[in-house]
């Protein structure tokens, strides 16, 4: 029992952890705040739950609710409260919803029967087969269930936020590297096992405690998810039936919200318990643990993606559920109906994932016991031999080693040559525009012509094509007025014209339209008109994924190559002797500064420089000079910004936060002195949110821009990102040279 308190201290006494749990902690709830009420229905719901519960209230208790929620409309309308209309909308959806889930429950069995009789499903033994007739008996006990209106928003968002997911993935393994990696990487092991019952008892305890702190760290994490939730949108009755609510319309339990939501969080534990175990394996069985970060980070990416790309009715559908990362997602397990086929049996997703917990849990802690009890860990002599009479290569000079060290022994020179070949890919890759329909190429071929400042010439050639059309469009009226023609004959002569109305005249739509747009704009702003191609720009100016793509592969290498930078030393044991005189110090750490900047710089460059240059040779630099509130999209900007320097705020603000982030993790590689553990916390802190906003519309450049507030929002940025580095630069100066602070 000592032994395992004294296992939970090495967690929850740890400096790094604590600060971890606060961080990922705050982080997760301002997240999740900031995420929902940024939304329109998350600013609905959030400023007038009072008036929805309400709403809600009256139509409970009144004897005929359809006839209540017209006659709150009706009054809604004369008052010109068009948020209250909306709300009686939304409780009307559920109403309709109710209509819809009894017609879903009462037809299940003769939509069942007449599915059977398409071929696909018609043969015996197949899991389509077996899966038809097992679904309506799923479903048989929840014929007459009683629904109930009430506010929805609490559940729905908190059990559908994802954020947590990544975060608690990163504080598992951040246990894992407290209590198997450190004593090994320190050489301890050898004390900790010294005998065969020390052994099973040291490894069991680790195990104990790992889960202990997995289930009240999952527990804590998803239950605020909740609370902050509820607080923000209210509870609602939580004791009706959970189908009550449209998100879990293929839930086969009968239980209650709060029930399901008991489940739920007990299903994140034990998810997340199974999760540690396996990592757990890993730092046993891998002696490296560099090795395994690698084995982490390909397993959760492997995991991500199945859910991710494979259909589900591919034949690689397995992979897909029987997957931790599908068990973590959403309201996998118990809020939507899921079959597995096994050997053609269809297993409900809730029986499955009780096995594969079991199957992997208890064989995960037989394995880790057994395979930590008996391992060496302790270095052969002859290995010593070598490293002693190793040839040693390299240079005295500061900077020189700091560059070998940095390229070559870190490995920062195979992120460099993956970005080549990157850099290369997206130089040659393909960016012509490829056209949803005939009328964005008669667009695009306008824009050709039209693209830039509007003038008399331009005006004339947009009304002589706007005659044309006219004139086309008399035309067909004309020959559908004809009497002397029958239908065949009209059909004939009319769809020529129509074949060019719905080609060049959609497109020539809208040129007119933006052309409207463009004139009201240059009131407003008295500027001249300018007619911008914008199937061409936003490819430039809205990539939203390339934006956040590009961003989160510039974080990641920034992570692998800082990561080592002070590491190294304090393992080699080295930190002593570069640290011997006083200037040296400074001047060792200025060094080290410009080296791991210097690597930003080129991962910058190669990540988006080749786009640029591939961009401006296939679509020229015709509309980098153009005003960009001249686009629809960013109709609500006032400065007179152009393209090419709204491309430049953004790349600055881009480059800004690497060196913002380079700084903090050159500071943490000192403070840890562990390469993997610096990379382990700095992934939980910059690239997990990276990851987890990546298809999020409202955390990008451009919706600063669209919305107007992109000043407000740059020096936001920039003030962040220059405390993060002074903060980060001046912890470092005084933790590596020692200087003392004088009060």
């Amino acid at each position: 029992m000592k032994l395992l308190k004294f296992e939970l201290y090495k967690i929850t006494g740890n400096k790094i952890f604590i600060i971890c749990f606060v961080a990922f902690f705050i982080m997760n709830c301002f997240a999740l705040v900031y995420i929902q009420t940024g939304s329109y229905e998350g600013q609905l719901f959030g400023e007038n739950k009072g008036e929805y519960n309400s709403i809600i209230e009256k139509c409970i208790n009144s004897a005929n609710p359809q006839k209540t929620l017209n006659t709150l409309k009706e009054k809604y309308m004369k008052e010109e409260n068009f948020t209250g209309v909306e709300l009686t909308q939304k409780v009307q959806s559920q109403y309709d919803y109710f209509e819809s889930y009894k017609t879903f429950i009462d037809e299940m069995e003769s939509r069942a029967e007449s599915q059977r009789k398409f071929s696909v499903f018609a043969e015996k033994g197949s899991f389509s087969y077996n899966n038809i007739g097992k679904t309506p008996q799923d479903f048989q006990h929840l014929k007459g269930i009683q629904l109930t209106v009430g506010n929805n928003t609490c559940v729905e968002t908190a059990t559908e936020f994802e954020v947590t997911n990544f975060l608690m993935i990163v504080l598992v393994v951040v246990m894992c590297i407290l209590l198997f990696s450190s004593e090994r990487d320190r050489g301890l092991y050898p004390l900790v096992r010294c005998t065969k019952g020390g052994r099973a008892e040291a490894v069991i305890s680790k195990l104990f405690a790992l889960i202990i702190v997995t289930a009240v760290l999952s527990a804590l994490f998803y239950m605020a998810n909740i609370v902050v939730s509820g607080l923000i949108f209210g509870f609602g009755d939580m004791g009706r039936s959970v189908q009550s609510v449209s998100l879990f319309m293929e839930c086969p339990l009968k239980v209650s919200v709060n029930e399901y939501i008991f489940l739920w969080v007990i299903s994140k534990i034990i998810t997340f318990i199974a999760l540690s175990v396996i990592f757990a394996m890993l730092f046993v069985v891998v002696k490296n643990t560099a090795k395994v970060y690698v084995i982490i980070i390909l397993f959760t990416a492997f995991q991500f993606a199945s859910v991710l790309f494979i259909d589900n009715r591919s034949v690689f559908a397995f992979f897909k559920y029987i997957n931790l990362y599908y068990f973590m997602s959403g309201n996998s397990i118990f809020g939507e109906y899921v079959n597995v086929n096994l050997f053609s049996q269809p297993v409900n997703i809730i029986n499955v994932w009780i096995g594969v917990m079991t199957v992997t849990v208890i064989p995960g802690l037989v394995i880790t016991t057994i395979v930590f009890s008996r391992s060496h860990h302790i270095v052969r002599s002859r290995l010593k031999f070598r490293l002693r009479t190793k040839k040693i290569r390299g240079s005295v000079k500061i900077f020189s080693g700091e560059i070998y060290k940095h390229y070559k022994t870190s490995l920062v020179f195979l992120a460099i040559v993956f970005l080549f070949v990157f850099a290369y890919s997206n130089l040659t890759s393909d960016l012509s525009v490829q056209f949803v329909n005939p009328s964005e190429s008669a667009y695009n071929s306008y824009m050709t012509d039209l693209e830039g400042k509007i003038d008399s010439k331009k005006e004339e050639y947009l009304n002589r094509e706007q005659k044309y059309f006219d004139d086309l469009s008399f035309e067909r009226q004309k020959i559908q007025n004809d009497n002397s023609l029958n239908i065949n004959e009209k059909s004939s002569k009319t769809g020529y014209i129509d074949n060019i109305l719905e080609t060049k005249g959609k497109g020539f739509e809208r040129v007119m339209e933006q052309y409207s747009f463009v004139k009201e704009k240059s009131a407003e702003t008295k500027t001249k008109p300018v007619f911008i191609n914008e199937l061409v720009c936003k490819r430039l100016t809205e990539n939203t994924s390339r934006e956040w793509m590009y961003f989160t592969l510039l974080v990641a290498l920034v992570i692998f190559s800082t990561s080592n930078i002070f590491a190294c030393e304090f393992k080699s044991g080295m930190v002593n002797l570069i640290r011997c005189n006083q200037f040296g110090k400074a001047r060792l750490i200025a060094t080290k500064l410009l080296v791991t900047v210097t690597s930003t710089a080129i991962f910058y460059t190669l990540i988006y420089l080749p786009y640029m240059i591939n961009f401006v040779n296939t679509f020229g630099t015709k509309a980098f000079d153009l005003p960009l509130y001249y686009m629809q999209e960013f109709s609500m900007l006032t400065d007179s910004i152009t393209v090419f320097e709204y491309i430049m705020v953004c790349g600055m603000v881009h480059f800004a936060s690497a060196v913002a982030v380079t700084s903090f993790v050159f500071m943490l590689s000192l403070l840890m002195k562990n390469n993997i553990m610096t990379m382990i916390v700095s992934s939980g802190i910059f690239l997990v949110p990276s990851v987890a906003v990546m298809n999020m519309t409202n955390v990008r450049m451009s919706y600063l821009f669209r919305s107007n507030i992109w000043q407000i929002g740059v020096a936001l940025i920039g003030v962040t990102a220059f405390l993060i580095i002074a903060i980060s630069l001046m912890t470092v100066f005084i933790k590596f040279c020692n200087v003392r602070v004088k009060r």
